[in-house]
């Protein structure tokens, strides 16, 4: 280590005296709230990502029921889709889907 170079511990010295304990107090006060905010934002994630799972379970067991013989098909395309609206739309369209036409159509 070079002369001039500081260890973690004397960082750790130099900036606990530099702060007051009134602002370390707000230092953690930020940091927890960070923390807190970043773990709301994973449970919308988490929330999220098992709505789309959800549907698209939902629409593999309809298409496997109403279009057994092109399940592959048309689950290589689902699989793509992240967007909650374009996967609630096909959902719906296979209660009243005539033919796998009508499923196809909404994948392109």
């Amino acid at each position: 280590m070079e002369e001039d170079e500081l260890t973690w511990k004397q960082i750790k010295e130099i900036a606990e005296q530099a702060i007051s304990k009134e602002t370390g107090g707000y230092v953690m006060t930020l940091e927890e709230k960070v923390r807190n905010e970043g773990k709301q934002e994973g449970l919308v994630e988490g929330e999220q990502k098992g709505k789309l799972e959800g549907l698209k379970e939902g629409i593999e067991l309809g298409i496997t029921l109403k279009f057994p013989g092109d399940i592959d098909t048309v689950m290589a395309e689902v699989n793509k889709i992240d967007d909650l609206g374009t996967l609630k739309e096909i959902k719906e369209t296979i209660k009243t889907a005539k033919d796998i036409s009508e499923i196809l159509a909404l994948l392109k």
